[in-house]
């Protein structure tokens, strides 16, 4: 009998599992290693850990990206709007 066999090749894989270049730990791969706390041979201090200046120049940075991508979706905005007008002056014309 032929049916029933639709799931066969559905499987449990085991995990990727990287070596970390700093200390040599087995860790997912992309991920920082829960050992040495590094990534591409740099090393990431968690939140916990960091200096209060470094958390204002964080929220400073973070405060900048968003003002820009408000200017960024503003802009694309007022061009959308002004490619509409262009499209229904362009349909007028063609009457």
């Amino acid at each position: 009998m032929k049916g029933r066999k639709r799931r066969t090749h559905y499987t449990a894989l085991s995990p990727t599992v990287v070596l970390c270049p700093q200390c040599g730990e087995p860790t997912r791969p992309h991920t920082i290693c829960p050992k040495c706390n590094s990534y591409r041979r740099r090393e990431f201090l968690p939140p916990s850990m960091r200096s209060e200046d470094e958390i204002k120049s964080l929220k400073e940075v973070e405060k900048a990206n968003q003002q820009k991508n408000k200017a960024k979706k503003k802009l694309a905005l007022q061009r959308n709007k002004a490619m509409k007008k262009l499209a229904l002056a362009r349909k007028k014309r063609a009457r």
